[in-house]
This record gives structure tokens, sequence and C-alpha cells, in this order.
């Protein structure tokens, strides 16, 4: 049985960048199955298939892999995340350091998301624009991804910030308690 797994959520945001993964080697498997790949793509003249074509698929799998690697290695390496409020973060205790990790997490996913979508829109521009199309839809995509990240980004470190500034106040409470 499929369980529907809603996007937003984190698992949503984990799950998206690895199926644009999937359809971006797809897309390069079956742009490929030809043999030939068409000038100008990656470098490539229009002659035998080489390594090139694989070059952006290649690189959005390692960019995948150390941005939800790193998402995973945070709860124990929090200092590996860079943001405004660190210093004080890291000087909480861990117990209160656990919703400003998810924080961290959701970005990491967030931006996942946005480089997976930018590098399958790159390919697919490079190859229309290579067989002789105009990219602009692909180009007017990238724009609109490039521009939109960084509100987000913005968003995600405001979330941040209020969570470290809950964690200071519920561990004073607590210090206050004692």
């Amino acid at each position: 049985m499929i369980v529907p797994v809603p996007l937003l959520t984190r698992a949503g945001l984990r799950w998206i960048p690895r199926a644009v993964l999937a359809l971006h080697w797809l897309f390069v498997g079956a742009a490929l199955r030809g043999g030939r790949v068409p000038a100008g793509v990656s470098g490539g003249a229009s002659g035998p298939v080489g390594d090139a074509a694989w070059v952006l698929p290649v690189v959005s799998l390692g960019v995948l892999i150390l941005l939800q690697g790193l998402g995973g290695i945070l709860p124990r390496r929090p200092e590996l995340f860079n943001f405004p409020t660190r210093e004080r973060f890291l000087r909480l205790p861990r117990k209160h350091q656990e919703p400003g990790i998810a924080i961290m997490r959701s970005t990491l996913d967030l931006v996942a998301v946005e480089s997976s979508l930018m590098l399958f829109f790159a390919q697919v521009a490079e190859w229309r624009s290579a067989l002789g199309y105009e990219p602009i839809g692909e180009h007017l995509v990238l724009v609109f991804l490039a521009t939109a990240i960084m509100p987000w980004v913005f968003v995600m470190l405001g979330r941040l910030e209020r969570a470290v500034q809950q964690a200071e106040a519920a561990w004073q409470r607590e210090d206050s308690d004692a």
C-alpha cells in the first residue's frame, strides 16, 4: 500500500529532490538512447556518447548527497550549519537545540529541492539549445528558482532566530525554577 506524503513536510521535502534526480537521470538516459550527443551538449561534438552528458546528473547527485548527508549529521554536529545566531545556539543544552536543528534540516532540504530542480532545468535547457530550440521556458524557470530561494532561506533563518530566542527563554525559565 502506498502512503501519501504531504510535500511540505520534512519527509516530502526529502523525497522531492530524489524524484527530480531520478527524472534527471531518466531524461539523460532517454536522450542518449540514440548513441549520439547533439553538438554543444556539455562541450561534446555530434559524435559518440561520452561521459560529458552525465556531468550535471552526477553533480546533482553529489549536491543531494552533501545536503542530505549534512542534514543527517546536524543532530550530532550542529556547529556545521552557519547562521547569524550560531554562537548563542551552540551554548544551549542539547534538548533545547532540537527545534533549531529541525529548522536547519528543513532549510537544507529546501535548498536540495531548489538545487536539484535548477540542475535538471539547466540540463533540459542545454539539450534543447543544442537541438536548435530556444529554451526560453527553461531559462525563466531557472531565473525564478534562483531568485525565489532567497526569500525562503530568509524565512527559514527568521524561524531559526525565533527558535533560538524561545530556547534561550525556556532554558532561563528552567534555571530560575531550579
